[in-house]
């Protein structure tokens, strides 16, 4: 009889220990695309890169670095849809998805000169023009062949990762 109550207690651990791990699976699953977004600010963007060691330059770099990673966010959305748009209208063998890399280098690069511009108008002129440059640079989505990915140590270090800029 103790054993018979040992053996079930075990199934219904390992019942809940699945339930769990399924849970926990479920919840890292949801949290995954935060976790692409801090390798973007952390990798791309060099939001670690600081210009100076006072809290007002720490402050001002933070929030600039913010400012410019939404608005390119807002901009690679936006790009999204226009190449889904373009997409529908050809047939193309991948589906196709806006270059983050290419995307950061030219809105950090373009967006300085964008708020010093004087004019509505001409604001809205480079952004579209940008968002068009932007929408130019697409890459295609391809899923792996079944084949599991092989990890190269030599990738796990800052120097072997390409820069944005």
């Amino acid at each position: 009889m103790n054993i018979r109550h040992t053996k079930n207690r075990l199934n219904l651990l390992r019942e809940t220990d699945l339930e769990r791990a399924e849970e926990i699976r479920e919840l890292y699953g949801e949290r995954w695309e935060i976790e692409e977004r801090f390798h973007t600010l952390k990798n791309k963007m060099k939001f670690e890169s600081v210009t100076g060691k006072a809290a007002v330059y720490v402050e001002q770099n933070f929030l600039a670095q913010m400012l410019v990673f939404n608005m390119v966010q807002d901009m690679i959305m936006e790009a999204e849809e226009q190449t889904r748009k373009r997409g529908n209208e050809r047939e193309y063998r991948y589906e196709v998805k806006i270059n983050e890399n290419i995307a950061i280098g030219l809105g950090k690069e373009q967006f300085v000169r964008l708020m010093l511009e004087d004019g509505d108008e001409k604001k809205d002129r480079m952004f579209i023009r940008l968002k068009g440059e932007v929408v130019r640079n697409t890459v295609p989505v391809r899923q792996l062949k079944g084949r599991e990915r092989k990890w190269n140590c030599f990738n796990k270090y800052k120097c072997n990762l390409k820069p944005s800029f």
